[in-house]
């Protein structure tokens, strides 16, 4: 699915992850992890969905649909 890899990045250090410690996270190498974030390879929807409750954001906002950043928005966490 095609996203704005630039909020990955800008997610992750907010956070204080490494690229490793998010690969994991989502089930990668961190090799291909970092193929997410720069833009060469995108993430299938499962793994999109597991980026997004990692950071508490919906999946429009990692796609670029909602420009507007609003924290925790999953309902089950």
């Amino acid at each position: 699915l095609d996203m704005d890899v630039t909020r990955i990045k800008e997610l992750r250090d907010r956070e204080g992850m490494t690229q490793k410690d998010v690969a994991e996270m989502i089930g990668v190498s961190q090799s291909t992890y970092s193929t997410y974030e720069n833009g060469i390879n995108y993430l299938n929807a499962e793994r999109l969905e597991k980026l997004a409750n990692i950071y508490g954001v919906s999946v429009d906002y990692l796609l670029g649909r909602d420009s507007e950043f609003k924290g925790d928005t999953n309902e089950d966490k």
